[in-house]
């Protein structure tokens, strides 16, 4: 760093990773740039990357003299850092995991000052790793003080381990975003079974009513949360369901009837007695014999439907449909996949390609429908990888 220090004025980034653990790294790295002289100034600085899980130094670090005006996007992880106004105060990007030398009631505070500061962000992302004990004295103290982000759109909850760590959860009642939009739960281990505090957390953490895309992933999935969740938010026009589980579940925890087909019938039976003996609260799903490359037999899954439903809306059928329910509309879902999306062929060029077009035929559609006052909606489900059973 030495031969570098006396152009920190013209420095527009620093990113510095450590990945293995050595003593006082930060200490080392960071001194030239911790002086109070005008020098160390970073006027021109738009991004600053800290990250150093293994640290176990508790120093507190104060940067470029306190000034960075131009500085908008944070990424820390493992470091203390003297959290001023005139540094960090137009921040509109932060990625922040919590250092881990407080706990409880003491880093919730900790955070709070960091967005009391920081006000102006528009993306914020949040971890508390698990750290074995704190190293500094904590304080038992509830902590009272709101913080109020009114620009912030997008939201990424990150949980490391077995559960929602408590301080996740205070920070979520003090904070105020009614600008939100986006919210990603994310769970790093990628856990099939959900957190043992999920039902708690979503108790006292009200989503901002603003919401428009919703992503739960893994461990924050618990089919039972999903519906009392979608309810409360009216602007929801996005819901993203990371599971190992195939769409008619995701449907089904929307409280959707679902009827799935397959040609092997005892495959069929197995998947829908196993989903309605979990989830006995959400609409079954219901197992039809078909194969779909003989026409006899798909005209009689459509009799099956028309006796037990009254009716089928698919092709020239669908505005019928929507003319069933006030406020409803018949919806065309396209089943594509996220390789049709990436821009890799992923040595199948032509499964790429054929599910590329279904996605851009989704859209065709949705287009030429809404063009034409067609009250259809058109749907994709780019389905992931899932792990085979």
């Amino acid at each position: 760093m030495h031969p570098v220090i006396s152009r920190i004025r013209r420095w527009r980034s620093l990113e510095i990773v450590f990945t293995d653990y050595s003593p006082h790294l930060w200490n080392a790295a960071l001194s030239g740039c911790c002086s109070k002289s005008r020098r160390v100034q970073a006027l021109t600085m738009q991004e600053l990357t800290l990250v150093y899980r293994a640290n176990d130094d508790t120093t507190e670090f104060s940067l470029f003299s306190g000034i960075a005006p131009r500085l908008r996007s944070v990424t820390l992880d493992g470091i203390r850092l003297a959290w001023l106004p005139s540094l960090f105060g137009n921040l509109t990007y932060l990625d922040y995991t919590h250092h881990g030398f407080s706990v409880g009631h003491q880093a919730v505070y900790d955070v709070i000052t960091i967005l009391e500061f920081s006000s102006r962000l528009v993306e914020f992302r949040i971890l508390f790793p698990p750290k074995p004990k704190p190293a500094m004295p904590t304080h038992s103290q509830p902590v009272t003080r709101r913080a109020i982000l009114p620009s912030l759109q997008q939201l990424h909850i990150r949980i490391e381990g077995s559960d929602i760590p408590f301080e996740i959860a205070q920070l979520m009642t003090l904070l105020s975003t009614p600008s939100l939009t986006s919210l990603r739960l994310i769970g790093t281990d990628r856990r099939h079974i959900a957190f043992p505090s999920l039902k708690s957390f979503f108790d006292v953490y009200a989503i901002s009513p603003s919401l428009r895309t919703l992503r739960i992933e893994h461990g924050w999935y618990d089919p039972r949360m999903v519906s009392p969740v979608l309810a409360a938010l009216p602007n929801l026009r996005q819901l993203i369901i990371r599971r190992p589980h195939m769409p008619d579940q995701g449907l089904a925890t929307t409280g959707a009837k679902v009827y799935i087909t397959e040609r092997r019938l005892e495959v069929l039976r197995k998947a829908a007695k196993t989903w309605n003996e979990k989830n006995p609260g959400n609409a079954s799903i219901i197992p039809l014999h078909m194969d779909v490359t003989d026409k006899e037999s798909i005209a009689h899954v459509k009799k099956i439907l028309e006796e037990k439903e009254g009716k089928i809306h698919c092709g020239t059928r669908l505005l019928e449909g929507s003319k069933d329910k006030a406020g409803y509309t018949s919806v065309v879902i396209n089943v594509t996949s996220i390789s049709g999306v990436i821009k890799l062929a992923q040595e199948h060029f032509a499964y790429n390609s054929a599910k590329a077009a279904a996605s851009h035929v989704t859209k065709m559609l949705a287009t030429e429908f809404a063009l034409k006052k067609v009250n259809v909606r058109v749907n994709a489900i780019a389905q992931a990888y899932t792990r085979p059973k």
